[in-house]
């Protein structure tokens, strides 16, 4: 007999599985995964935190609109300078700024978002608005426009 008859045939390997992976690309998988929910909670945190920012541009641009509706500017000039208080006293401390008035709240809100256009521009008006009588608000005159712009650019800078 022929010994060369006796041999089998050459038999080829199993093709290399897809899984399970190799532990490489378990750990690249996990870091991954931690990387995307690091970035996820810092996004989130973001967010909660500057939400009142979106609220408060909201509620500016519902006082814009009641004021070209009714054109009275002591109501207009209230409601701006109790949407910049309460943004204040969301965003610092309680008992640092519900006690501010005058200059000085003028002063605090150029300070914040490091601007002048409450001590030096429209935003005067706010230092001394809500002490005076309705009929002398009416009589002066005031800017609307400047303080609608620098309200929503303080309400976006402040820090």
């Amino acid at each position: 007999m022929d010994p060369l008859a006796q041999l089998k045939d050459i038999h080829l390997p199993e093709a290399v599985s897809l899984w399970p992976p190799a532990i490489g690309w378990w750990i690249l998988l996990t870091l991954l995964l931690a990387g995307l929910l690091v970035i996820s909670f810092y996004l989130l945190r973001y967010v909660k935190k500057n939400r009142y920012r979106g609220l408060a541009v909201e509620e500016l641009k519902r006082i814009q609109g009641n004021y070209n509706q009714t054109n009275n500017k002591f109501i207009y000039i209230f409601y701006i300078n109790q949407l910049l208080k309460k943004v204040a006293v969301n965003y610092y401390e309680k008992n640092r700024v519900s006690t501010l008035s005058g200059q000085d709240w003028i002063s605090f809100l150029d300070s914040a978002a490091d601007m002048q256009d409450f001590t030096q521009g429209a935003g005067q008006i706010l230092a001394s608005a809500p002490y005076s009588p309705p009929e002398h608000i009416e009589k002066t005159t005031v800017d609307t426009e400047s303080l609608y712009h620098c309200t929503l650019q303080w309400i976006r800078k402040h820090k």
